[in-house]
């Protein structure tokens, strides 16, 4: 083998180390990420409990009513302010007018 036969199998050696690091870095993420959706299954999900979703389905829901509520007994007590003002309005306009 010549010089630079040997020169360009050493590079594509120290290459091929540099990526195998690069790849087993990699796969410690994986590794690490997996952990973590297999944890995060676990505590969310619950599968060993059933009802889990069922209550916080319910609990999601019954908070979407009230804010429902809110807007409105807001809506609605803003209706009445409006009518109260016109009705106080035409009340002075009559006065007024006499």
């Amino acid at each position: 083998m010549e010089r630079t036969d040997i020169e360009r199998l050493a590079k594509m050696e120290t290459k091929l180390e540099s990526i195998e690091t690069q790849l087993s870095k990699v796969l410690e993420k994986l590794d690490d990420h997996v952990a973590v959706a297999l944890d995060c299954e676990q505590k969310f999900v619950r599968h060993d409990d059933p009802s889990y979703f069922d209550r916080n389905i319910k609990r999601y829901e019954n908070e979407r009513l009230s804010k429902s509520n809110t807007l409105l007994n807001i809506l609605n007590q803003l209706y009445k302010l409006i009518i109260s003002v016109a009705g106080v309005i035409i009340i002075i306009n009559n006065v007024i007018n006499k």
